[in-house]
């Protein structure tokens, strides 16, 4: 992202965490406190989580309130939203899932448009198209009128990719995203989505670190033991 962009975007802050406390997800007791980092509008932000305990994107989405702290998307805090509110704002999130999260009797392509079908008024045809050629940029092939069951998990992979970009989000999450997923077509898809004003969060696990031809960061964080810092 060129200099002038990213001036411009310095105060268009897309997601925010303001002295949050999140819990281990295995129900150990384990917290972290004081989570405080925030995504701007250009801005790629890349947490390790090393513990690989805490479900930060989940945080992120506001599908768990936490304890203490705010969780703020688009100027919003998603504890004060409405369910129906909320539902709406999420619809302006792609996420990639560490376990797929496809829905079992939906086919991928299916699956690929549904928040899209949901939350626009686009026409089905032109979503579709907008699919393909995605999943064209990404050097896939477009997306399968097939169960996500009888496709190979590494395809998943890509068409989950497909989901995550489709229909200009807001904000990214790539959660627990490994560099061994990345290369040229999604590096390129990120600075595109990047130039647009989207901001990306990636949360990978231990040892799971940016590749060199992946786009530098604009900041790093780091879960490690029980605590949250910047690197």
């Amino acid at each position: 992202m060129d200099t002038a962009n990213r001036a411009n975007s310095e105060d268009q802050t897309i997601l925010k965490f303001e002295e949050v406390t999140i819990a281990d997800d295995r129900e150990s007791g384990r917290e972290i406190s004081g989570v405080t980092f925030g995504v701007a509008s250009g801005e790629l932000v890349l947490i390790e989580d090393w513990s690989r305990r805490f479900p930060l994107a989940d945080y992120a989405e506001g599908l768990i309130s936490p304890p203490s702290g705010t969780v703020n998307f688009r100027g919003e805090d998603w504890a004060a939203l409405p369910p129906a509110a909320a539902a709406r704002s999420r619809g302006r999130i792609g996420r990639f899932f560490p376990r797929s999260g496809w829905v079992s009797n939906l086919n991928v392509d299916e699956n690929i448009t549904l928040g899209l079908r949901h939350h626009s008024h686009l026409p089905l045809e032109e979503i579709d198209e907008e699919a393909v050629a995605l999943s064209e940029r990404l050097n896939l092939p477009p997306p399968p009128p097939i169960r996500p069951a009888l496709i190979p998990e590494a395809d998943l992979t890509g068409f989950q990719l497909v989901r995550a970009f489709l229909g200009s989000p807001s904000l990214i999450i790539l959660d627990r995203f490994t560099p061994s997923e990345y290369n040229e077509a999604l590096n390129n898809e990120i600075d595109r989505v990047r130039e647009r004003g989207a901001g990306v969060l990636v949360i990978s696990g231990k040892g799971d670190r940016c590749p060199d031809n992946f786009s530098a960061p604009d900041r790093i964080f780091r879960v490690e033991g029980d605590s949250f810092q910047a690197c």
